[in-house]
């Protein structure tokens, strides 16, 4: 049975993904630079200095590489209100998960102290007991090592527990974690998701039926 849910962040809780890549690209257009829109989906679940070094190898040295990150921060934290947007019905889906009895839980390769700072922003702090980030991996998505670490803190199986995901990478990281995984399409389209176990379209289709039926299968 189901007892924890594992909550990606960027782009599942909040819009930061796509909200993070435009502050790039206005931050690289001061230095010259064009960071192209089809380029997006590239950076998902990425460390920005590694999509960077990837992007532009024979423009940006280290040292500027540096630069363009904490410059990306810094305004990411003085103005969280132009770049926190949460995505629809999350803090219902919260809600509705914790009244229910389930155990919610960040695992993101977002730094902690930005996932506090987006989940704060948005009011949904209070609903997960755990946050597993950036700052408590080595490996990336799509490695299982953020999963695996996520489940050692739950002190649960994996099979009782399930994760929501909105990236081919998320997906198969928890799926390599041993861990059934509902794929979001609020980023990525059903057929890029189709690892998953479970497919929706928004997290209004968590309600109490779709959770008697994840259960119904995990006994």
């Amino acid at each position: 049975m189901i007892k924890a849910i594992i909550f990606d962040m960027d782009g599942v809780i909040s819009d930061t993904d796509k909200t993070r890549f435009k502050l790039l690209k206005i931050i690289l257009e001061k230095r010259g630079l064009i960071l192209e829109d089809r380029y997006y989906k590239k950076s998902v679940g990425k460390r920005t200095k590694m999509f960077l070094a990837e992007m532009f190898p024979d423009d940006l040295s280290d040292d500027e590489i540096d630069k363009i990150y904490y410059e990306r921060i810094s305004e990411f934290h003085k103005n969280p209100e132009k770049y926190i947007i949460a995505q629809p019905f999350v803090k219902e889906c919260c809600e509705l998960l914790i009244k229910e009895g389930f155990v919610l839980t960040i695992a993101s390769v977002s730094r902690k102290k930005d996932i506090i700072l987006v989940l704060n922003k948005i009011g949904i702090q209070n609903f997960f007991t755990y946050i597993i980030s950036s700052d408590n991996i080595t490996h990336m998505k799509p490695d299982p090592e953020i999963y695996l670490k996520a489940i050692d803190k739950l002190g649960m199986q994996n099979n009782e527990c399930i994760a929501i995901e909105d990236s081919p990478n998320g997906v198969r990281s928890a799926k390599s974690a041993g861990i059934k995984c509902i794929g979001l399409t609020y980023t990525h389209s059903s057929k890029e998701l189709i690892n998953s176990d479970y497919i929706i379209a928004n997290l209004k289709e968590i309600n109490k039926e779709f959770i008697r039926e994840i259960n119904s299968k995990t006994q």
